[in-house]
């Protein structure tokens, strides 16, 4: 019997963590170019990390509701939970779930009328397909 050990199953935490990062940044630049332009691929690298750990810290850790957190900070930056109340007020609502808590989000955006909701809302376009 084959037995994986804590240092093993951290190391392939931090493999695919690091995967899940280069695919989120790769599609990122591709989807969205203009959002990091002037950027230095270093710092487009910094980015798109200090945004996932930010959305883990607000309890969105999986990768299809982190994905939609990080285009949303996109467009209205990663102090958002900072300067919008009703963003922090989301990411805190206890009664949702991740999934909940990015849905609200998009639907709040659109009522506040942030341009380039519709464009960053992988969600509706993958319900489309």
């Amino acid at each position: 019997m084959f037995r994986i050990r804590r240092p093993q199953m951290d190391k392939l935490a931090r493999d695919a963590s690091a995967d899940y990062r280069a695919r989120l940044q790769a599609w990122l630049l591709a989807a969205l170019p203009e959002c990091f332009e002037g950027m230095a691929p270093d710092d487009v690298s910094a980015w798109v990390n200090d945004a996932v750990t930010q959305s883990e810290q607000n309890g969105i850790a999986m990768e299809r509701e982190t994905t939609q957190l990080v285009a949303l900070y996109l467009l209205l930056g990663l102090d958002a939970d900072e300067a919008l109340p009703w963003f922090r007020e989301t990411l805190a609502d206890s009664d949702l779930i991740a999934e909940g808590k990015v849905r609200r989000l998009l639907e709040r955006a659109r009522s506040e009328g942030i341009e380039g909701v519709d464009r960053v809302d992988i969600l509706s376009t993958e319900r489309a397909a």
